[in-house]
């Protein structure tokens, strides 16, 4: 299962709930032209880099040939060939904007980043929220501009109460402790009213059974909507997020007890999901690694992303990784062609293989 983070709430994709009939129509799907304006742009930007810059614009998505991390592995292998090891010299600056999505997506490449570069460069101008929050904790340097936002890791899951939107799985789990800590004052309280009530002439531990019976009653419906299943599953969704970055943080040096808060910070600490997550907040929370972001670099990266316009792109926009990108995805495109092809052809083979042997059988048949 992939538990996904940053789901618009009115609206959540890959459900087979939305109104959309994505497999006619993508809204993310950007054009030839809206690609070349874009790799362009990111020309203009990183010609006085010799350095390597990725984009990755849009939300998360994993599982199969077309998810988020398979592209991103496709664009560093064609860079870069078969990371036999990490080259420690190598730095890759990434250009982030993203509103979430998979967890698994967004973790697996952090990794994928981390098994070319010995170094990794975030620079996010406008968002890279919920689940792309991730990338961050690996990177070795944040760039996050005034207006940029990181954002918490409370994995997004239907709502029971409605499945066609989505609602974070810490205020269902939540919700079980609210109920418990309202059962709790509500014994409190009936019980200080009934010592009132009765000039406590009646003995302490009647009233404790009274006001013990009245809270369960209270609680009881509460309850009886909550599956020791649906309990743990929101749990364990949540104990994900901070698995995974606690992993990256680790692996970047960060010691263990403090990668264990920041990312428990991240997934239990914050009122809701949509908190915004600014530079300074990220110092506070224990984020050593972000930094403000310069106005031209601002600028040149928020042009880019604004020229993605939200739809999906992931690739290199420095010219030479762009052009080795280019080379590679023609290469496979040409291999994909040639085996459909083949496969074509056996199918053809074995179709005429087939009515060979039936016309035989029918012959044989004939005969007897």
């Amino acid at each position: 299962m992939t538990y996904d983070n940053g789901v618009n709430s009115q609206h959540v994709e890959g459900d087979g709930t939305s109104a959309l009939d994505t497999s006619k129509y993508n809204p993310r799907k950007m054009t030839s032209d809206e690609r070349t304006s874009v790799i362009k742009a990111g020309a203009q930007f990183t010609r006085k880099s010799d350095e390597p810059w990725l984009l990755i614009s849009g939300r998360f998505d994993s599982g199969g040939e077309h998810s988020t991390e398979d592209y991103v592995k496709n664009s560093l292998y064609a860079a870069f060939g078969y990371p036999a090891e990490r080259d420690p010299y190598l730095t890759i600056n990434v250009v982030l904007d993203s509103p979430g999505g998979s967890l698994d997506s967004a973790y697996t490449t952090a990794l994928y980043l981390s098994a070319y570069a010995g170094k990794i460069d975030l620079y996010v101008p406008d968002r890279a929220k919920s689940a792309s929050t991730l990338l961050a904790l690996a990177a070795n340097t944040v760039y996050l501009s005034p207006f940029g936002q990181l954002g918490p890791l409370d994995t997004q899951i239907p709502d029971p109460r409605n499945p066609t939107v989505s609602v974070s799985a810490l205020d269902c789990y939540q919700s079980v402790d609210y109920v418990r800590t309202f059962g709790a004052m509500t014994i409190q309280t009936v019980f200080n009213a009934l010592l009132h009530e009765t000039n406590r002439r009646l003995l302490a531990i009647d009233l404790l059974q009274k006001a013990c019976s009245f809270a369960e009653n209270a609680v009881s419906p509460m309850l009886s909507q909550v599956t020791a299943l649906d309990f743990g599953g929101w749990g364990r969704s949540l104990r994900i997020g901070e698995h995974y970055g606690r992993k990256l943080l680790e692996a970047r040096g960060v010691p263990p007890e403090e990668a264990e808060h920041i990312a428990n910070t991240l997934v239990f600490k914050y009122t809701h999901h949509f908190f915004p997550i600014d530079l300074r907040e990220a110092t506070d929370i224990g984020l050593d690694n972000v930094e403000p972001m310069e106005k031209e670099v601002y600028d040149g990266t928020l042009e880019i992303v604004r020229l993605c316009n939200n739809k999906d792109f992931v690739g290199f926009i420095s010219p030479e990784e762009s052009d080795k990108e280019k080379r590679g995805s023609l290469a496979r495109r040409n291999r994909d062609g040639l085996r459909s092809a083949r496969d074509e052809t056996f199918s053809d083979r074995y179709e005429l293989s087939d009515r060979y042997e039936h016309a035989q059988a029918e012959v044989h048949v004939g005969e007897y």
